[in-house]
């Protein structure tokens, strides 16, 4: 019994040694928690080692060094930054080894400031390419985040590594992102200009150097001969006569004389045949003419001689002579102390001088009785007056001269928003009354579409957007700009039709129009300038000025007669 008990016994231990030799786990290597470590002098951070597997059994102890104590330092796997510069920090357990590559950015290291963009703007056609580079400031700043890029429409332009890429019409804006920083680049995408095909009629070339001016200057008075009144120009308060002599212009100009201690200086009135200026639009317009002040008056004021135009600008710098001292302009007999338009002379004063000054005033500057609409094509009416305390001097002349009014037909300098930018003719129909369409055309370099019309009852070219335009205007300060050539400006003698927008996408709804009558009696054969006020228009239904997709012309053409369209844009001014 005892000798089976030992042989039990020593069973059992061998039983418990082979299961001690089981769960032995090897050490295959190890790795740190950071394989980079970004410090500055001072900053420290600490290192943890793992062991693979993390059942090792029989884990040596672990050691550590740096490549470089004098820019980072190590105990116990806590790294501390000295100086500039890069150094690694090695953990070896057993023969196993794992690193840290730590960078010390020096103090005296600039930091990244700013970013921007090679170009701010950028313009496309559907399916070009262009690349954008970021510009970092400093150039040398350490630590140089990584540049992220966005499109505010990627439907419109979109981008990659700053290569952008124009796929539709359309506006959208470029972004690259460093970190804090963030640069942009404006991008403006243009249609592919069409390819003419057989169904496209090629229009033929009209130079720009067709074009006329859409208003000569027209005289409202050549001052040739006396048609002025002098109102109270006597210390009595009479009226002075208007003499007629010398010129600056022509045969005469009007000389007024003013008497010693008058109640006021200067009233001049002119009232007399109706004057058509010929122009489109009012916010353009001008009045111009000669103005003469005696050149051989002066005044003893304050022990200062002054001559007679200082002599003005000084009583209006000491409120001798009031706002009631002006020009005014005026149609319908309206004038005088009823409605009008109207120019403070103290602005006028400013820039005069003895002798003739040339004085151009324009309507868009003038203050507008409420309620007034000036109509360009019935003036009549105009006065000259300074009103307020008169000078204690010897009697002086004025004169004036060659009054003319006129349209300034500079391009704009405001924003425009183009209808079209008439690079194709989708959405553009040709026809006439009754029963004739004709094929639209187009001309690719001057980006102009129109088509050749025979006599008829009524010749229409029109346009219907699939997508609206918000021209962002009023229809009190709005404007519809256009260049119209016609080839034979006798075609279209009888100005018996209508221009019209409107946002219905269809004539005679919601819609904006104005008479032919109102720019057709002004044109000429070849190209013409023309410039529409929305606030002088007839109206169907409730035009949404925020949404246009309608565009028409029509007349009668009394014979052929080529049309075309181009330049078609809202400004606002």
């Amino acid at each position: 019994m005892k000798r089976i008990l030992n042989f039990a016994a020593v069973l059992l231990a061998l039983l418990t040694c082979s299961c001690v030799k089981e769960q032995a786990v090897p050490l295959k290597g190890i790795s740190l928690n950071k394989v980079v470590l970004n410090l500055k002098p001072g900053e420290d951070a600490t290192l943890s080692v793992s062991f693979n597997p993390a059942d090792a059994t029989d884990i040596p102890e672990v050691s550590w060094t740096s490549s470089d104590n004098a820019v980072a330092t190590v105990s116990d796997g806590k790294v501390t930054a000295v100086g500039g510069g890069s150094a690694t920090i090695t953990a070896k357990a057993g023969t196993f080894e794992a690193s840290c590559s730590v960078n010390v950015k020096s103090d005296k290291e600039p930091e990244l400031e700013s970013i921007a963009l090679d170009r701010a703007e950028l313009s496309l056609k559907c399916g070009e390419e262009a690349t954008l580079a970021v510009i970092f400031s400093p150039a040398d700043a350490a630590d140089i985040p990584e540049v992220n890029w966005e499109s505010s429409d990627n439907s419109v332009a979109s981008v990659s590594a700053g290569k952008v890429k124009a796929i539709a019409a359309g506006n959208a804006t470029i972004t690259a992102v460093a970190g804090a920083f963030s640069a942009s680049c404006a991008v403006t995408v243009k249609a592919e200009d069409p390819e003419p095909g057989p169904e496209i009629p090629e229009l033929p070339d009209t130079p720009e150097e067709t074009i006329v001016p859409r208003s000569e200057p027209v005289s409202f008075d050549n001052c040739d001969d006396i048609k002025y009144q002098a109102k109270r120009a006597q210390a009595d308060g009479t009226d002075a006569g208007i003499s007629h002599e010398g010129q600056k212009e022509g045969s005469g100009w009007f000389k007024r004389h003013v008497g010693k201690g008058a109640a006021e200086w200067v009233k001049i009135v002119r009232g007399t045949d109706i004057v058509n200026a010929r122009i489109f639009s009012v916010n353009r317009g001008h009045l111009a003419f000669w103005l003469w002040l005696d050149p051989d008056v002066t005044m003893s004021a304050g022990g200062v001689e002054r001559n007679i135009a200082e002599h003005i600008r000084n009583r209006f710098a000491s409120n001798a002579l009031t706002e009631k001292s002006r020009v005014e302009l005026s149609h319908a007999n309206t004038g005088g102390d009823r409605q009008k338009i109207e120019w403070s002379f103290k602005e006028i004063a400013q820039d005069l001088q003895p002798g003739w000054n040339l004085v151009d005033l324009a309507f868009k500057d003038a203050k507008v009785s409420e309620g007034y609409s000036l109509n360009p094509e019935g003036l009549n009416w105009m006065r000259i007056i300074m009103d307020g305390p008169a000078p204690n001097w010897d009697e002086y002349s004025i004169g004036i001269d060659d009054i003319v009014v006129y349209e300034d037909y500079a391009e704009t300098s405001a924003t425009k928003s183009y209808l079209h930018y008439l690079s194709n003719v989708d959405g553009w129909l040709a026809a006439t009354s009754p029963n004739y369409h004709s094929k639209v055309g187009y001309n690719a370099n001057e980006k102009s579409v129109g088509a050749q019309f025979p006599a008829a009852d009524f010749s229409i070219l029109q346009m219907s957007l699939a997508s609206a335009v918000n021209p962002g205007i009023s229809r009190e300060k709005g404007h519809l700009h256009f260049k119209m050539y016609i080839s034979d400006i006798s075609a279209l003698s009888d100005h018996n039709g209508q221009l019209e927008i409107g946002s219905a996408g269809i004539f005679d709804e919601d819609e904006l129009h104005w008479g032919t009558n109102s720019f057709l009696k002004f044109c000429h054969s070849g190209w013409n300038d023309i410039v529409l006020d929305l606030n002088r228009t007839g109206e169907m239904g409730s035009c949404n000025l925020n949404a246009i997709n309608w565009f028409r012309f029509y007349n009668k053409s009394t014979g052929d007669v080529l049309i075309k369209f181009k330049d078609i844009y809202f400004y606002e001014e």
